[in-house]
């Protein structure tokens, strides 16, 4: 014989009413764990509350790509040496651009905007932008300022 206990269907929704409850607080815990120094930094768009980050100085930065483009848009970057003034670049990226394509045009995008005898840059993997500075040069943070590119993420390294 069958028998639907009256209280199930109330013990069920009282159940999912504490998961509803609990989860939003999981889920904020999760997103403010930041990335430790040297570790991978990923950003999928522009941030407009975004506070300046405080420079990690260093003599090479890897940005990794993932992601096609899935809307034109802009990557923003900010090179800060330990000395001597910031130098910030965009790169424009057509909607379609594949991850490897992304970081063949940044790469071209950077050889113009950067002083030749500061940066070297490079890619890496196909998907890989290696940013170095040349001998004499002064360490220096790369920092993505933005990224108005749907679907395209970064990750920034320390090397």
């Amino acid at each position: 014989m069958n028998t639907v206990r009256p209280y199930q269907p109330l013990r069920l929704a009282a159940l999912f009413g504490v998961l509803l409850i609990i989860s939003p607080g999981v889920y904020a815990q999760q997103e403010s764990t930041a990335p430790q120094e040297g570790q991978a930094q990923a950003v999928d768009s522009a941030d407009p509350a975004a506070k300046p980050q405080k420079p990690t100085f260093s003599n090479k930065w890897r940005l990794q790509f993932s992601g096609n483009a899935e809307s034109d848009g802009a990557i923003t970057l900010k090179l800060v040496p330990k000395e001597g003034d910031p130098v910030q670049t965009e790169t424009l990226i057509k909607k379609g651009t594949s991850e490897n394509n992304v970081a063949k045009e940044l790469v071209k995008s950077l050889k113009a905007q950067l002083d030749k005898k500061v940066y070297h840059v490079e890619r890496d993997d196909g998907e890989d932008v290696l940013l170095k500075k040349k001998y004499g040069a002064k360490d220096f943070d790369a920092q993505i300022v933005s990224n108005t590119v749907k679907n395209v993420r970064i990750s920034r390294q320390k090397e």
